[in-house]
């Protein structure tokens, strides 16, 4: 942080807007982002299918950009600069401001007036949202003013003296003042009738059957597999279900009237999302509808708030590794319970015997974004064996240490984020090399073709497969499936982990910890430690047919008794208090 850039805005500001000034305080700031920064920080430097959030600003109807909280300052530069937006801030934290202003030289928006700040130093909570209210409808009634930025403060309260009683006061204040449509078309009325009714009913154990909302960011092809299979696994309990797929932009959920009305349209008895999520995202949800939450955690949790305050209340938390446990109860306030993934193809029966093909297939990406296929072979060699040097016996690893010795191997232009894209190709491509001269079929993206030109398994590559019905039909009818599971998952499996064992067939599997715990090794899955084991291992299943019908047909039957979408839903409605009766 530069103190002369700070000093230049202040400096701009002492002649337009003194309270400003007095607001922020004359020392710049020193130290880390704030908490608050730390979250926005990720949501701003994220992008979805090559759209960044700036693009949501392009549009002929915005005169004026509003901005709720300075985030890290980016969200109120680029529009400026890039777009030559006017922008006001709306501020009530002096910690953030401070942060931003040291961070982008803004003193000449400050002085044509391009940029300007409202701030409230009102340590009333009440009084403060409805201040930063009534600026920003002030603005509102004379500029077509577009808001982004952060509704935490309509929330504000909810921590305040104001309103200890009266959990969701807050929102329905800010609603109130500042989007009056609110009141207009109906929607607090209904969402005072939907949470009257969500309390005649009782708590969840006394409903039957349920109503169960799933929640997806549109594009998230895995995480909306997942959540799709859990809400089969509802309903085969006797619950009914919906899917709610939003489209991924930050500007979507500052929209708070639209998505109220959205999801009072779907009025479930609780609200099934992927990811974790603190009040930043589902406040609205949360406080003014007090609908439970079920989150399943199946990525790493990057938008964590770090205040344990700001953990929805209702909120049970399930997680598919357990570092990611750490996390949520270091950063968020509670831990939650480990809940493993599960097979996707239950409803699929195994191949027939004389179906089954005497082959050790693998289905998954690689990735050449970088153009790492195109190495030297000799820089390639020493890339494997630092790779198998770091990587340990239990398929974990430090994965930055292995980025910063593969940078100096292939140079750093091969090194991006997000690395485990460069961890899990050289692991997959140099597990598949090591079984040349076996009967092994792999399958995948075009980019294999890269990796595998010139060299002895070449001839192995066969296509990328189609997910639903081809992908399944294709692994069951292997003898032998292989798994090379990736990180940031250290301890646990894939979904691949379950779908190929409970699809009937042998799996040979790297040694994760989770994964150990789960199967019996040699009876329900073969793992492996080393290139020489997994090269071994298939080796000798494939030279022994029967031996590897039997290890398949009891990693299905431990699937099915045990590892279904149905039992993880069972396991989330039981956190709720809610008991299930699994049919035979």
């Amino acid at each position: 942080m530069s103190e002369t850039v700070y000093e230049k805005n202040m400096q701009a500001l002492r002649s337009v807007a003194p309270e400003v000034v007095r607001f922020a305080g004359e020392s710049a700031p020193h130290g880390k982002e704030t908490s608050t920064n730390y979250a926005v920080a990720q949501r701003e430097r994220r992008t979805h299918a090559g759209v960044e959030w700036i693009d949501g600003l392009r549009r002929p109807d915005i005169q004026t950009l509003g901005v709720i909280g300075c985030g890290t300052g980016e969200r109120i530069h680029r529009p400026m600069t890039e777009l030559r937006l006017p922008v006001a801030v709306f501020e009530r934290y002096p910690a953030d401001l401070r942060h931003a202003l040291s961070t982008y030289d803004w003193s000449s928006f400050i002085e044509s007036g391009q940029l300007r700040f409202f701030v409230c130093a009102e340590r009333n909570m009440k009084i403060n949202i409805e201040t930063s209210a009534l600026q920003i409808r002030s603005i509102a009634a004379n500029e077509s003013l577009f808001m982004i930025g952060s509704t935490f403060w309509l929330d504000g309260t909810l921590r305040g003296e104001a309103y200890t009683t009266t959990r969701y006061a807050g929102v329905i204040l800010g609603l109130e003042i500042v989007f009056p449509e609110a009141v207009e078309n109906g929607i607090l009325a209904r969402a005072t009738a939907y949470r009257a009714a969500r309390e005649s009913r009782g708590p969840l154990a006394s409903r039957r059957p349920l109503h169960i909302s799933g929640f997806v960011s549109e594009g998230t092809v895995a995480l909306e597999t997942i959540v799709r299979n859990l809400l089969r696994g509802f309903e085969r309990l006797g619950h009914r279900t919906t899917l709610v797929v939003e489209k991924f932009d930050p500007l979507t959920d500052l929209i708070v009237c639209r998505r109220i009305a959205r999801f009072l349209d779907v009025a479930p008895d609780m609200f099934l999302v992927p990811i974790f999520f603190t009040t930043h995202a589902f406040d609205i949800y949360s406080n003014l509808l007090d609908v439970p939450f079920a989150t399943y955690m199946t990525d790493s949790p990057e938008a964590i708030i770090r205040d344990p305050e700001q953990v929805l209340p209702n909120n049970e938390i399930f997680w598919v590794e357990e570092q990611y446990g750490d996390w949520t109860e270091k950063y968020g306030g509670k831990r939650g319970s480990y809940l493993p993934l599960a097979t996707s193809y239950d409803h699929i029966p195994a191949a027939a015997e004389d179906e089954i093909e005497p082959v050790a297939r693998f289905i998954g990406n690689v990735y050449d974004d970088t153009g790492l296929a195109g190495i030297p072979r000799s820089q390639w060699d020493k890339l494997v064996e630092c790779f198998w040097s770091i990587r340990t016996e239990d398929a974990c690893g430090d994965l930055k240490h292995f980025a910063r010795e593969a940078a100096k191997i292939i140079g750093a232009r091969h090194v991006r984020e997000p690395l485990h894209r460069l961890w899990s190709t050289v692991y997959r491509v140099s597990a598949m090399q090591s079984l040349a001269g076996l009967n092994v079929e792999i399958y995948g993206g075009e980019e294999w073709r890269g990796f595998l030109r010139d060299t002895p398994i070449e001839p192995c590559y066969r296509r990328k497969l189609e997910p639903n019905q081809e992908l399944p039909d294709v692994m069951k009818r292997a003898l032998v499936n292989i798994n090379l599971t990736s990180l940031p998952n250290y301890y646990s499996g894939n979904m691949r982990t379950f779908d190929a064992s409970g699809l009937g067939t042998a799996v040979v599997h790297d040694a994760k910890r989770d994964v150990v715990c789960a199967f019996k090794d040699g009876e329900e899955m073969v793992f492996f430690r080393t290139r020489e084991e997994l090269r071994e291992n298939v080796r000798a299943l494939l030279a022994d047919r029967e031996r590897a019908r039997r290890i398949g047909r009891a990693g299905r039957e431990l699937v099915l008794r045990e590892h279904t979408y149905m039992h993880r839903a069972a396991a989330i409605l039981k956190a709720f208090g809610v008991e299930s009766k699994l049919p035979a």
